[in-house]
């Protein structure tokens, strides 16, 4: 099982700092082909403990004022957020049509709501499910709807047909202020916590709702963790990581493990959970992941995999440096990754070997090295062709964005060592690996081209691919030397610099950077 080393902020601390300060009555709101609803999420209607009774008490002036905002404090700057995501006011009329959600409501009414949850989960298993599987099986949530057809559980159903809504709509350019809004929603109902969490159906369909919301926002490109807090205290408050591993609800923690990992390595920040997890419990918990025919669990597996990667520290300066140990290797991405590593150990050693090497040996040393680089770079160059071919295929799913950087920043890298090889043999006069070197860059070159003609259906992605034509592979001076052991260090020290370079950017300001 996972070691836990302690709960983190719990819900009450966290509110204070959820991003905007958005009326509840004026937020923007997406068009969709649902069901139009009548939202209610009146307090009235909510059932209490007696603290929360307490708490009702102690604000119920401030909650009776029309004009009565959640006191959050926003934490974003004013400038935005670093998302290339361009900004939404001209798209402002496919919102007009969205629910709001009001403090009080008009009246529930649970036929209608229960269509449009119906017409949208629809829309999410022929959109989403297929690549990236998150709900559970429909009859298992309808299930779970038919237990629930009461006014009392109106605010947990109406959050979940939401959140489906929000995920719906992120191909087309939605508003972000309405997932801030409605985690202001969540953390101000989260008050009347228990009548939810004594309802395994309710509680089920709740923190589904932070997964899809959360999973928004990694589609979105908006680097906003707030989300992440908010859930992890709600997750750690009703210990859902002491569930047994087949639990739905478990399955609905590890995704949003998942996903908040994906977001630290998007944009170099720290985890949200202190969970550590053991490559061999992973594997286990893979290997135990069932899908149906319709369904694939790849980039799932992928997910879980990233979870062995060093999580970002900013106390340290130095990135940790590990082997990456798979626990499937039959996935592409994950053998790139692997195979990234293998490049990096093996100019290593080759740079410690070379003071042992003398001049007669030269001859011989400078041809391994350039044999297994060259057939390392080759493996990687085909295995990121190939996952290419795949990228033209995907939809949307979160790790595509990872995915394309990843890729593209390899090959400009794979590109400046192999060039600078090429200024090398030519400096010796070597021509034994001509010909192979001068391939290897014409396959990447047609790659980057490929990937940075990609089409894709988020706009976040778009607009990133878009700044890929602004970058280009670095150029290695060597010296001028024509001494082949001094050249070949110099090659050596200067390819380890880029590479570590590299990975030190991507693990203090993400992939994305």
């Amino acid at each position: 099982m996972p070691t836990f080393e302690g709960r983190r902020d719990s819900i009450d601390s966290v509110s204070s700092s959820i991003s905007g300060s958005f009326p509840l009555s004026a937020r923007p709101s997406i068009q969709g082909n649902s069901p139009k609803l009548a939202p209610s999420f009146g307090l009235d209607n909510l059932p209490t403990s007696d603290s929360e009774d307490e708490f009702l008490n102690n604000n119920s002036s401030r909650l009776a004022r029309p004009s009565f905002q959640v006191p959050l404090v926003s934490t974003r700057s004013k400038e935005g957020t670093v998302s290339p995501v361009p900004s939404h006011n001209s798209l402002q009329s496919l919102n007009q049509n969205f629910s709001r959600l009001a403090i009080p409501a008009p009246q529930f009414k649970t036929a209608h709501l229960l269509k449009s949850i119906d017409h949208n989960l629809d829309i999410y298993f022929s959109k989403f499910h297929s690549q990236y599987p998150i709900l559970m099986e429909k009859r298992q949530i309808q299930e779970s709807l038919e237990q629930l057809q009461t006014d009392e559980y109106a605010t947990v159903l109406e959050l979940f047909n939401y959140s489906l809504q929000v995920l719906n709509s992120v191909d087309a350019n939605f508003d972000f202020n309405v997932i801030v809004s409605s985690f202001q929603q969540i953390s101000l109902i989260y008050a009347s916590k228990s009548f939810i969490n004594n309802n395994v159906h309710a509680k089920a369909l709740f923190l589904l709702t932070l997964v899809l919301l959360n999973y928004t926002v990694i589609l979105s490109g908006h680097e906003y963790s707030i989300g992440f807090t908010i859930s992890f205290s709600i997750f750690n408050d009703w210990k859902i990581y002491k569930e047994p591993s087949s639990s739905p609800l478990f399955r609905a923690f590890m995704h949003l493990v998942v996903l908040d990992n994906i977001f630290a390595l998007s944009f170099g920040t720290p985890r949200n959970t202190s969970l550590a997890f053991s490559q061999s419990y992973l594997h286990e918990y893979a290997k135990n992941l069932k899908a149906s025919e319709s369904e694939s669990l790849e980039y799932v597996t992928v997910g879980l995999n990233l979870l062995l990667l060093p999580p970002t520290d900013p106390t340290i300066s130095v990135p940790k440096q590990s082997k990456l140990y798979l626990l499937n290797d039959k996935y592409k991405f994950l053998s790139i990754l692997e195979a990234e590593s293998e490049i990096c150990y093996l100019i290593q050693n080759f740079s410690s070997s070379l003071d042992s090497v003398r001049n007669p040996e030269a001859d011989d040393f400078v041809f391994d090295l350039q044999l297994e680089f060259s057939k390392l770079c080759k493996r990687l160059i085909y295995l990121i062709d190939e996952q290419v071919d795949d990228l033209e295929l995907l939809k949307i799913q979160p790790l595509l964005p990872l995915y394309v950087l990843k890729c593209f920043k390899i090959l400009l890298s794979l590109k400046s060592l192999i060039s600078s090889l090429i200024s090398f043999n030519i400096t010796i006069n070597n021509d034994d690996f001509k010909d192979r070197l001068a391939k290897l860059i014409d396959t990447i070159d047609a790659n980057i081209e490929r990937l940075r003609c990609l089409r894709s259906s988020i706009p976040f992605l778009k607009v990133l691919i878009s700044t890929l034509k602004n970058r280009t592979a670095e150029t290695l001076s060597l010296s001028a030397s024509t001494d082949k052991l001094l050249l070949l260090q110099n090659w050596c020290r200067q390819s380890s610099s880029l590479l570590h370079s590299t990975l030190t950017k991507d693990y203090f300001e993400g992939w994305y950077s």
